[in-house]
């Protein structure tokens, strides 16, 4: 029973303990539950915490797996928080940072300490806070702390660099920048303070400006600093004079300010100082350039003023500009053995008592002042008192000396003046020598060109008088391309008066010739231009010469040809002062050149055409001949004679052609008659018109003709050729028209043609045709040279027209512009001569029985001469030379009644054979016989009394008359 209530007992004393400690548990896990609440409360303030800020925050363990990272962590690492967890840094970084990161995370649990390092990431910088986490003492990871410096990390370098520049500006600024504190002692200088004391930074820093300045310039630096320390004064801008410790004395402005704590109290003093002295001695130097530049504008205005005059205000201005009170001029000889005085200024006039002043002083009598010619430089004197070997004294009564200066000016190597002042207040330095050096050389340069004017004045007046009466029309400019001369000749070429032109420039010489301001010829001599060169039909320089020739067309005259020569001029020392340029009229020259060429081109031509007719005209003879004697012998009726009468035609057709080239060659006048022309223009202008009716021919005669000597048939041919001429110019019809004039030509008119003056015959025969431009007329009388098509023309009818007209003594022109026409003028020479009027004889064969010796070198035309003669019923006897017909007329004279003679032959000619013959009998009757026509040479003879002359080819019909001619004579 006692153990069961015992055991009851205890079983209730265990139930209540039971009871309890369920209470007890019950109380715990509500505590564990507060517990858990309140740290996971602490835990999201705490994550809270860790996540509101910037910086990341991470937790390791210690295999350096990444346990804990806030969000900003994450966002570095651009994934969840919960991806990172485990991993390490080298699974989320590049592996330069993560071997930086384990590195200072190693630190961190090696060392159990705090580890800073900043590490760049990229392009920005990190500073990081690592350190060891322990627990119960043991460190169990590593936590950190991360933050974002990079704008931190810029604005640090920013600051740094800006406080380097600040350090290089102000060292580099060009001024004195300095700080002193209120015992007046440098607390900062920069580099500049540091070159003016010639010390280092250190070696100035807390010392005053007693170790610096003179006692002088201490006290002004110290008042301006009081105002400044003592009373807070700002110092804006001051200039002062200062003197350095070595009594160098230099000009600076100032600036001053005071420096102040937070509270205002001022603790010092900042100041800014520029040296100024150089400044300040531009300035002076510039004023008195000013000075000097205002005295010799005011020279080069005294353009009347005489040369003593400019002499006398020139010094006076260089003892004004040097500030002194006296001063002299003075110029040298060749050999600057002597200085004569040109001006004394007027002080030392008005002060000197020496009555008689001498002028000239040679150089080895000058003392102190004849220096600067012998050193041949500038020499100050500021102490005149002092001793010097040099002085010699000055007289009595002269002023009295204390400063002097003189300096001597140069031209090239040679001293031309000496400029000497005195008296100055204060000392002379160099920069007095300067300024009276330069204004002395600019003087010296205005006397030169003072001087050179006088004698350019002068030389222009002898080169005016020499130029007004060259015969060549002449102008001279100067250097400036200012007309100094125009003469009368120029006056009557260009119509401009001298007095219009005199003093122009510009090239306004050119108006007169050109109409325009444009270069000449004459300024190729300073300055070559090709353009201009191009202007002229020819150019040529040599040295100072240039030689031109071209078409001028002037403004006030009609256009001319003119040559042109242009020239330097030089005066006596070789220097050039000008040019010149003469012109001559060579319009006649060059025409008569031009037609000189012509007669020469045309001779030649003709030379050639003429021999060519000769040997032809003596082919056709043997034809002719033949011919003629078929006709002769064979009957009418027969089937030949119409074949033998179509060659003979041909060979007349053949004759007419050599006919025109003989014209052509002038050596074609066969039968030369008194003529008057205006029944051969109306005999062969009506024939014309005949035959073109759709052309208008008017006629405009002169009454009462003069009367030419012309071969008429030729005449005919030139009046048809160029009546053929005219029509072809004006295919749908036209007008021409044809007028005679008597007319007494000027030898100034006839010599540009080439023939003698007096009475001629003028024709013109003109049409209203095409025209022709200035190429086709020049060309117009070239043989062979044609405007029509191939086949259309020979090019030989103008040339023939040329000929023949040349051939009668005269000459023709021609007159023509597109779309105005064309007209020929023909002028002949007048004859006193009566006209004689055509008498047609009867084409009827002559016979006879006389005897003929026939002298030619070709055997055809000897043959067939033969012949004939025969046929007629003569006795014939043949030579083939001259000699050989001299020596059969010498055994056969008695018998023979008549020579036929050709006129060319080798050996011995025609002309010299007739000699010789009528040598053996004076009334022996000789007719000639020629290729060529009646002219030349053959004319000659029959003026030597030949009886007769036959053109080859001829018939045997002409032949017998001819003959007949001769022997009835």
């Amino acid at each position: 029973m006692s153990n069961s209530l015992r055991t009851n007992q205890e079983l209730l004393q265990e139930n209540s303990a039971l009871k309890q400690k369920i209470r007890e548990l019950e109380q715990s896990a509500a505590l564990q539950k507060q517990v858990e609440e309140e740290l996971r409360y602490s835990w999201q303030q705490l994550r809270l915490l860790i996540d509101a800020g910037p910086d990341f925050f991470f937790l390791k363990d210690l295999q350096f797996r990444y346990q804990l990272v806030n969000s900003a962590n994450a966002r570095f690492f651009g994934c969840d928080e919960t991806a990172i967890l485990g991993l390490t840094d080298f699974e989320l970084m590049p592996e330069e940072a993560a071997l930086a990161c384990r590195e200072s995370d190693e630190q961190a649990i090696r060392d159990r300490a705090l580890v800073i390092t900043i590490e760049p990431v990229g392009d920005r910088f990190y500073e990081t806070h690592k350190f060891p986490l322990l627990v119960d003492g043991e460190v169990v990871g590593v936590a950190g702390i991360v933050r974002d410096i990079t704008g931190h990390r810029q604005a640090e370098e920013a600051l740094r660099k800006s406080e380097e520049l600040q350090a290089t500006i102000l060292n580099h600024v060009g001024a004195h920048i300095f700080l002193k504190d209120k015992q007046h002692r440098y607390t900062y200088v920069n580099n500049n303070v540091c070159e003016l004391f010639g010390m280092k930074v250190d070696e100035i820093i807390g010392k005053d400006d007693t170790n610096f300045f003179s006692a002088a310039s201490i006290e002004e630096i110290r008042k301006s600093d009081r105002r400044v320390i003592e009373y807070g004064e700002t110092i804006t801008r001051e200039e002062i004079d200062l003197t350095s410790a070595d009594k160098v004395p230099h000009s600076y402005w100032v600036v001053k300010m005071p420096l102040k704590d937070s509270n205002g109290t001022i603790y010092g003093l900042c100041g800014i100082s520029t040296d100024i002295t150089e400044l300040k001695r531009a300035g002076e130097a510039m004023k008195l350039n000013a000075e000097r530049t205002e005295i010799l504008l005011q020279l080069n205005q005294m353009s009347m003023a005489s040369l003593q005059e400019i002499m006398d205000f020139a010094l006076e201005k260089a003892v004004q500009m040097t500030r002194s009170t006296i001063g002299y001029l003075a110029f040298t000889n060749e050999d600057e053995s002597v200085l004569t005085i040109h001006s004394w200024s007027r002080t030392a006039m008005r002060e000197c008592a020496i009555s008689q002043k001498p002028v000239h002083f040679p150089m080895v009598s000058t003392g102190l002042w004849g220096e600067a010619v012998r050193q041949r430089k500038p020499i100050i004197t500021n102490d005149y008192s002092l001793p010097d070997p040099c002085k010699k004294g000055y007289p009595e009564g002269h002023v009295p000396i204390f400063r002097h200066m003189n300096i001597p000016v140069f031209s090239e190597s040679h001293i031309v003046l000496v400029a000497g002042v005195g008296n100055k207040a204060d000392d002379y330095n160099e920069t007095d020598v300067q300024q009276l050096t330069l204004l002395m050389e600019g003087i010296w340069r205005i006397i030169e060109r003072k001087k050179a004017e006088e004698e350019l004045k002068s030389s222009q007046s002898r080169l005016a008088s020499i130029i007004e009466f060259l015969p060549d029309a002449t102008f001279a400019i100067d250097l400036e391309g200012k007309v100094i001369s125009w003469n009368r000749a120029l006056e009557e070429l260009t119509g401009y008066a001298g007095k219009e032109m005199l003093g122009r420039g510009n090239y306004e010489y050119a108006i007169p010739f050109y109409g325009e301001r444009r270069p000449l010829f004459v300024d190729l001599l300073l300055s070559w231009d090709d353009e201009i060169a191009r202007k002229y039909s020819f150019i040529k320089k040599e040295g100072d010469t240039v030689y031109a020739e071209g078409e001028v067309p002037f403004v006030r005259r009609p256009s001319r040809m003119m040559w042109g020569k242009a020239s330097l001029l030089r005066n006596e020392r070789g220097e050039v002062i000008g040019a010149i340029e003469t012109m001559r009229d060579v319009t006649d020259r060059k025409f008569l050149e031009s037609q000189l060429f012509q007669a020469q081109k045309m001779e030649a031509i003709g030379t050639l055409a003429g021999g060519v007719a000769h040997d032809f005209n003596n082919i056709l003879m043997g034809i002719e001949g033949y011919v003629s004697l078929m006709l002769q012998e064979i009957d009418p009726y027969h089937p030949h004679h119409e074949r033998l009468k179509y060659i003979e035609e041909q060979v007349h057709s053949a004759s007419d052609l050599t006919r025109q080239l003989l014209g052509f060659a002038r050596v074609g006048r066969y039968e030369i008659q008194p003529t008057d022309l205006n029944q051969l223009i109306r005999k062969s202008s009506s024939m014309f018109s005949r035959t073109k009716k759709e052309l208008t021919i008017t006629r405009k005669y002169e009454k009462n003709l003069w009367t030419v000597e012309v071969d008429r048939g030729q005449i005919e041919q030139v009046l048809l050729n160029l009546y053929v001429n005219a029509w072809h110019a004006m295919p749908a019809g036209g007008k021409i028209s044809l007028e005679t004039k008597n007319l007494t030509l000027e030898e100034s008119f006839t010599t540009l043609h080439a023939v003698p003056p007096g009475k001629y015959v003028m024709v013109r025969v003109s049409d209203t045709g095409t025209g022709m431009n200035e190429e086709t007329r020049e060309r117009i009388f070239d043989p062979f040279f044609t405007t029509k098509k191939m086949g259309r023309g020979t090019g030989l009818g103008l040339a023939i027209v040329y000929g023949i007209i040349r051939g009668h003594g005269g000459f023709i022109s021609v007159e023509s512009e597109p779309g105005r026409g064309t007209a020929f003028t023909i002028y002949l020479p007048a004859s006193e001569k009566e006209v004689l009027q055509e008498k047609t004889t009867e084409a009827e064969t002559l016979r006879g029985t006389e005897t003929i010796l026939i002298v030619d070198d070709e055997p055809t035309i000897l043959a067939v001469s033969k012949a004939m003669l025969e046929f007629l019923g003569y006795t014939v006897h043949e030579a083939t030379s001259g000699p050989e017909a001299i020596a059969l007329y010498r055994e056969k004279k008695g018998d023979i009644d008549l020579v036929i003679l050709d006129m060319i032959m080798p050996e011995l000619s025609g002309g010299e054979t007739f000699d010789r013959i009528r040598g053996l009998n004076p009334s022996a009757k000789v007719m000639l016989s020629s290729g060529y026509s009646l002219d030349g040479q053959a004319q000659q003879i029959m003026n030597r009394g030949c009886r007769g002359f036959i053109q080859k080819p001829f018939n045997i019909d002409s032949l017998s008359r001819k003959v007949r001619e001769v022997l009835g004579k």
